[in-house]
């Protein structure tokens, strides 16, 4: 049986016939190997075969193309595999490398850089939190975090609850984020990741049809969380 690489098999989802698309489908069917990619196809495909799988994966796709950072920071894409970095602009790599997030829940539940913070009297929970934080310790973070009457605190503090797994908590603190924090969008995708996991799949696909991703990270988590929404 022929084989057949992750852009080949989107290029043929786009422009291929219903044989050829019916010969990817049994290439995937019977694919046995260690190519996270086309495993984490064939999860995807699975998952949309009681719809239409060559139409699911077109659309998202589709979806992918459509979400465009407003700024693009390099410097974030170092965890990228070396081939993602070379060709982040190349659609049909990207999707590809998407795709595999779909076997990897964890892509959409990750900690976000500690801020940097002086110690002062003003400051002395933000700095302690801050530290806790930095060390993983998330239940000690979240103690001093709370005690801010800042939007610095309850984004944070939502950031450990999610991590502990304490996801109603995270969801109230979430939405109490305002609009014209720094953090509004980080947390607009949290809350999706948050609704995702208390199985609210309706509200997390409304929270993220409204977000601008600000930098490539943001993209790669929405698009992270989008794979397990459909």
């Amino acid at each position: 049986m022929q084989s057949y690489n992750i852009n080949e098999i989107v290029k043929i989802a786009q422009n291929g016939s219903s044989e050829d698309w019916e010969r990817i489908l049994q290439f995937i069917k019977n694919y046995q190997s260690d190519d996270d990619e086309i495993i984490g196809l064939k999860l995807f495909l699975n998952n949309h075969q009681d719809n239409n799988p060559r139409e699911a994966l077109l659309s998202f796709v589709l979806d992918i193309n459509s979400l465009k950072p407003k700024e693009i920071k390099f410097n974030r894409l170092l965890r990228f595999p070396s081939w993602a970095m070379a060709a982040a602009a190349t659609l049909l790599l990207v999707s590809g490398f998407l795709i595999n997030h779909y076997a990897n829940k964890d892509s959409i539940h990750l900690a976000d850089d500690a801020l940097s913070v002086y110690l002062s009297n003003e400051d002395v929970w933000l700095n302690k939190g801050m530290a806790q934080y930095k060390k993983g310790d998330y239940n000690a973070a979240l103690v001093n975090f709370e005690k801010l009457n800042s939007d610095t605190g309850t984004y944070y503090a939502a950031i450990c609850n999610e991590l502990i797994e304490n996801y109603p908590e995270s969801l109230k603190q979430l939405k109490k984020v305002p609009i014209n924090s720094v953090f509004y969008t980080k947390a607009q995708i949290r809350l999706a990741a948050v609704y995702f996991e208390l199985g609210k799949l309706d509200e997390a696909k409304d929270v993220l049809s409204h977000i601008k991703p600000e930098d490539v990270q943001d993209a790669e988590r929405i698009n992270s969380i989008k794979i397990h929404l459909y």
